[in-house]
C-alpha cells in the first residue's frame, strides 16, 4: 500500500479541505507526505520579486498545513515535508521526483477549469506521465478519512484464460481496491461494462437476419463468461463474496451514470505506468472520468 503521498497545492481556497483529508488518509496508510507548491511565471513588471513570492508561497503551504492539521485532528503525524518549486515543467518535476523519493501516490484536486491556475500542469498530463498511482479530490467534495463506499471499474475479456487473469492489470487492481476496502472497512463494488456492440454489428452485416433467441443466448452467454472472469479475478485478489456490478452499456456513460447515482465516495481505475490514455484499462472512459469525475478518483499504475 502507499507509503509515501505527494500533494499538489493549488493555492485555492478549496486547500484546506482536501488537505484535511490527505493529512488523515496518510496517517490511516502510515505514510509520508510531500506538500509541493509551484509558483506560476512572473509577469515582467514584477522581476526582482521572485524569491519575496516564493516566500509568500512557502508560508502560506505552512499556514494551510497547520490550519489542515487542527481540523483533521491528526496531531504531529504524518510527517509533512514542504517544497516551493520555481519551474514551468510541473509535469516533469512531479515524475522526476517520483523517480527520485520513491514517491508511490500523486495526489492533486481536479482542476474543474479554473482559469487563474492555468500555470500547473494539466491533470490529463500529469495522468499520461506521472509513473505512480493518482488520487485526484473533488474540490466541492470533502475526501472521507475512511470512504465508506469503493467502486472499481475493470474490464476483462471474459474468454481470458487462467494464467492470462493471475496476470492481469484487472487482478492487480482488485488486490489495491480490495486493500484499500478491508483498512478502511469499506463496502467494495466491482464495476464491468458490457455492450450488444458485436451482436449490433453482425446483425447490420447479415442485414437482421439474426434471430432474436440467438441474439439473447448469445448476450446471456457473454454475461455469464464476464462474470466468472470477474469471480476469477476475485478469487485471486483475495476478495470473498464480492459485490459485483456487470452494467450494460458503453463504459464512458454506463459507468460515469452507475457512479453519478450510487453513494460512491472513490472510484478506482488502472492503467498501465508511463503509458498514455490510451492503455488505460477502461480505454477512453478514463478521458471523461478525469474532466468530470463524478466522485473522487484513484488512478492505480501497474
Amino acid at each position: 500500500m502507499f507509503q509515501h503521498l505527494l500533494y499538489i497545492l493549488n493555492n485555492t481556497d478549496t486547500d484546506l479541505q482536501s488537505l484535511t483529508g490527505v493529512l488523515s488518509l496518510a496517517k490511516a496508510l502510515s505514510a509520508r507526505l510531500t506538500l509541493v507548491a509551484f509558483a506560476p511565471k512572473m509577469p515582467d513588471s514584477l522581476k526582482g520579486y521572485e524569491q519575496d513570492f516564493l516566500q509568500a508561497l512557502n508560508s502560506r503551504a505552512a499556514d494551510t498545513l497547520a490550519a489542515a492539521r487542527v481540523a483533521a485532528n491528526t496531531g504531529d503525524q504524518p510527517e509533512v515535508t514542504i517544497q516551493v518549486v520555481d519551474t514551468p515543467k510541473v509535469t516533469q518535476w512531479v515524475a522526476d521526483a517520483v523517480e527520485k523519493n520513491g514517491i508511490d501516490l500523486v495526489v492533486k484536486e481536479k482542476n474543474l477549469h479554473n482559469p487563474l491556475f492555468d500555470f500547473l500542469s494539466t491533470d490529463m498530463a500529469l495522468a499520461k506521465k506521472t509513473p505512480c498511482s493518482l488520487l485526484f479530490l473533488r474540490p466541492d467534495r470533502p475526501l472521507r478519512a475512511t470512504p465508506k463506499r469503493i467502486a472499481m471499474a475493470l474490464a476483462v475479456d471474459g474468454l481470458l484464460s487462467a494464467d492470462d487473469i493471475r496476470d492481469s492489470m484487472a487482478t492487480r487492481l482488485a488486490q489495491t481496491g480490495h486493500e484499500l476496502a478491508h483498512r478502511f472497512n469499506s463496502r467494495l463494488t466491482i464495476l464491468s461494462c458490457y455492450s450488444d456492440a458485436v451482436i449490433n454489428m453482425l446483425n447490420a452485416f447479415s442485414q437482421g437476419n439474426i434471430k432474436q433467441d440467438d441474439q439473447d443466448r448469445w448476450n446471456d452467454q457473454a454475461v455469464n463468461d464476464q462474470a466468472a472472469t470477474l469471480n476469477r479475478v476475485a478469487t485471486l485478489a483475495g476478495i470473498s463474496n464480492p459485490e459485483i456490478a456487470q452494467i450494460r452499456g458503453a463504459p464512458d456513460e454506463s459507468i460515469l451514470d452507475f457512479v453519478s447515482h450510487k453513494p460512491i465516495d472513490l472510484l478506482v481505475i488502472g492503467a498501465v505506468a508511463k503509458s498514455a490514455l490510451s492503455s488505460l484499462l477502461i480505454g477512453s472512459t478514463a478521458e471523461e472520468l478525469l474532466r468530470t469525475p463524478p466522485c473522487h478518483l484513484l488512478m492505480v499504475k501497474g
